[in-house]
C-alpha cells in the first residue's frame, strides 16, 4: 500500500538532494529513478521493483527507452496509464531527447517531485510547460493508494 501522506512528507524532506547517477540517499545523492523508488518505499510500498541501474546521459546511450523497457518487465507492479489520466503516486514518464528518460511522481496539487542533473531533488508544478511538453508516459502502481 502507498500512503499519500507519507508520499507528500517523504518528498519534501528529499528537496534540496544534490543529483548523482542511481543516488538513494537523503541529503547526499538522488538520481530521478533512484529517487522514485526510495520515495515509494518511504511511503509504505513494501514490493516495489527493484531499482534499475541507469546510465549517465540515458537518453544519449540508447536507441530505446531504458525506462520504459525496465518498468514493462512489471506488469503485476506498474501498469501504464493514459497521462491525463494520472493521478497523485503515479510515475511520470518525460521524453528527454528521443526517448523518456526522465522520471518524477506525481503528488498532489498538479506537483511532481524529481531529481535533475545540476538542480537536484525538486517540486514542481506539473502545469510548466517545459514539462507538459515532454510528459509521455505514466505508470500507475499496483498496489493501494491510500490518502
Amino acid at each position: 500500500m502507498i500512503h499519500l501522506w507519507k508520499l507528500e512528507d517523504a518528498a519534501a524532506r528529499w528537496v534540496g538532494t544534490p543529483y548523482n547517477d542511481n543516488g538513494t540517499r537523503c541529503g547526499i545523492a538522488a538520481s530521478c529513478h533512484g529517487l522514485c523508488w526510495c520515495l515509494y518505499r518511504e511511503a509504505g510500498w513494501e514490493e516495489v521493483p527493484p531499482m534499475i541501474d541507469g546510465p549517465s546521459r540515458w537518453s544519449g546511450r540508447s536507441e530505446v527507452s531504458v525506462l520504459i523497457n525496465y518498468l514493462t518487465r512489471f506488469p503485476d507492479r506498474f501498469q501504464s496509464v493514459p497521462v491525463e489520466s494520472a493521478r497523485p503516486g503515479d510515475m511520470l514518464g518525460f521524453r528527454v531527447g528521443h526517448h523518456v528518460a526522465h522520471a518524477g511522481i506525481l503528488l498532489l496539487g498538479g506537483r511532481f517531485v524529481h531529481a535533475l542533473r545540476h538542480f537536484g531533488v525538486s517540486i514542481q508544478p506539473l502545469r510548466d510547460p517545459t514539462w507538459t511538453t515532454r510528459l509521455a508516459v505514466a505508470w500507475s502502481p499496483v498496489v493501494p493508494i491510500e490518502p
